[in-house]
């Protein structure tokens, strides 16, 4: 695994882009585009590749969770245990067999039966954690064409603008990737308007530490610019499930899954504390050499959340 640069090479890095790119325009820079919305005009960084990406077909989906009579209030383990020994093997059986618990398992075959993803997340979510493999198995049961990846890049950890969205889908079997730039920090409005456009066309959301940081981050702005941002929706944050299905690793940051997980070494990586520096130095030179690095970075932590979930398949599943 290669050593994270020192701040010498990140000088350096930053000092050569300055140079490099001394004054070229953005459309120079990079294969975009602007685009407007009723916030006004940012800029569209769009790229397309061809990825491996497998995740549990809907009838795998539903047998894992059917199979899981721990979601039925009152069933712990042993009793689970026990009731498999007797022959009851899914929430099927158990409802055939034991009137007892027909009723909440009627519940849940039907949140199944109406692909009602955010409900079968919540009943999950009452017995386990989020690192549990059933929240894996949640994927399963939307087509993957719904599935919308992002990843957000800000100022800072609080109160402070949001400058790039990152997302990702896949459009006829290829991998879609779209990033929102604000070229300055008053196209900040624009870029989270476009993302609102992009929830409303995706039934799913996988980020890493997106529960805890960027859909709360994106709220948060979205209410500075009276922006409505609908963030209800079936969401998979790999980042506690991979502290629960890898846990033999140096630490749980996404490029260090990438490395030990995916085997992919990235070349002139900017480091994440420093990618707020870099667009500083951005807006204070107008220079888009320093935002090379960090589309770079954004692209590929949107398509290792994509690569990621196709490994945990084996991993949750086997």
């Amino acid at each position: 695994m290669k050593s994270t640069p020192n701040m010498y090479d990140v000088e350096r890095m930053k000092w050569g882009l300055l140079s490099r790119y001394e004054g070229e325009k953005i459309d120079e820079v990079f294969n975009g585009r602007t685009f407007e919305n009723s916030m006004g005009n940012a800029f569209l960084v769009e790229k397309e590749e061809h990825i491996e990406f497998q995740i549990p077909d809907e009838d795998e989906a539903k047998e894992q969770v059917l199979s899981n009579l721990q979601l039925i209030y009152g069933i712990g383990s042993k009793t689970e245990e026990g009731l498999k020994d007797s022959g009851i093997s899914n929430l099927k059986d158990l409802k055939e067999r034991d009137g007892s618990y027909r009723e909440e398992v009627e519940e849940v075959l039907k949140t199944l039966e109406k692909r009602d993803i955010r409900a079968v997340q919540e009943r999950v979510g009452r017995w386990f954690n989020k690192g549990h493999p059933l929240f894996y198995s949640t994927a399963g049961l939307v087509d993957k064409e719904d599935i919308l990846f992002f990843d957000i890049e800000t100022l800072g950890l609080e109160n402070v603008p949001v400058f790039l969205i990152g997302v990702g889908r896949f459009v006829n079997g290829e991998f879609r990737t779209r990033q929102y730039l604000a070229r300055d920090l008053k196209e900040e409005d624009v870029i989270i308007e476009q993302t609102a456009e992009e929830l409303e066309r995706c039934e799913y959301l996988v980020s890493f530490n997106g529960s805890c940081f960027d859909l709360r981050f994106l709220s948060q702005r979205a209410e500075v610019h009276d922006i409505e941002l609908d963030i209800d929706r079936a969401h998979l944050d790999l980042l506690p499930l991979s502290r629960e299905a890898v846990p033999d690793v140096p630490d749980h940051r996404l490029q260090t899954l990438e490395s030990h997980v995916l085997g992919n070494e990235r070349e002139d990586d900017v480091p994440s504390s420093v990618v707020p520096h870099f667009y500083e130095i951005h807006l204070q030179k107008e220079n888009y050499g320093p935002l090379v690095p960090i589309i770079k970075h954004n692209r590929e932590d949107v398509t290792t959340l994509a690569l990621l979930l196709d490994e945990m398949r084996d991993i949750c599943i086997g």
